[in-house]
């Protein structure tokens, strides 16, 4: 049981997370992300950085970024593949980075907001296609016509919605991969036709589950080498004071990533 767990170290049941499973009724009390200071334990991984980078770019790997190279991690490469990505959030734009970097040839996004399809173009997306002023019908045969009827090699689900596994799995060609990793939490039942899209195909599902401090130092250099693209992540910066504020930017999709500065 242990060798079948040991390199997967976000799958541990006793694992622990500032904030999340450690509240502020557990000793030592300060616990979580929303304060001025945070007590850490001494098992803690500690990462030195030695060049000026702001410290609110940087803070967009430890999260998004990380869950997205666990994913990456997962699936064997992209080298001259094309890849469709479902959601142009924080998830979405660290996976065109990444699909990027491991060589695909054509990088989709699918999304319905304006601003953040743009934002994605800059970050590498080669083309974009805007759910809201189009139709699945649409998409589909957009796909297909992209692909020689063939579909995409990889799709990468980086919304957690209903509806996008249904969608996207019949957006993946035959032998190809299917990666979900931006449920953060349940978003009710995905209908899926299993045998004729997913059987028939041999498809590859993957799911990804948070991520462990190796996929955090890989996301890290990534936004290293970038960091003046990937401020352009942070759109909101705000007092602690204004935390609720950003939480409330965050529900409606005003922001797409708010920093709070202590």
């Amino acid at each position: 049981m242990l060798d079948h767990y040991k390199k997967e170290p976000s799958l541990c049941t006793s694992r622990r997370v500032y904030g999340i499973n450690i509240g502020c009724a557990d000793a030592p009390y300060l616990n979580g992300c929303y304060s001025q200071y945070i007590i850490l334990s001494p098992e803690t991984d500690i990462f030195r950085i030695e060049e000026e980078i702001p410290s609110e770019v940087l803070v967009t790997a430890s999260c998004s970024g990380a869950t997205t190279a666990h994913g990456f991690d997962l699936i064997d490469n992209c080298l001259g593949q094309t890849v469709l990505i479902q959601g142009p959030g924080p998830l979405g734009i660290y996976s065109i980075m990444f699909a990027k970097y491991l060589g695909a040839s054509e990088i989709i996004v699918l999304g319905g907001s304006e601003m953040r399809l743009e934002l994605c173009k800059e970050f590498g997306a080669t083309m974009l296609l805007n759910r809201k002023i189009t139709t699945k019908e649409e998409r589909f045969q957009f796909v297909m016509d992209k692909t020689g009827g063939r579909g995409v090699d990889l799709v990468v689900e980086a919304a957690g919605a209903s509806g996008v596994v249904e969608e996207g799995i019949k957006l993946v060609r035959p032998g190809g991969t299917y990666l979900s990793m931006g449920f953060a939490q349940p978003a009710g039942v995905q209908q899926v036709e299993f045998y004729r899209e997913v059987v028939k195909k041999n498809l590859r599902i993957q799911g990804v589950w948070v991520s462990d401090s190796s996929h955090t130092f890989r996301a890290m250099e990534l936004c290293r080498k970038n960091a003046d693209l990937f401020s352009k992540l942070v759109t909101h910066r705000l007092p602690l004071a204004e935390a609720n504020r950003g939480l409330d930017l965050m529900a409606k999709k005003e922001a797409l990533k708010v920093v709070l500065k202590p």
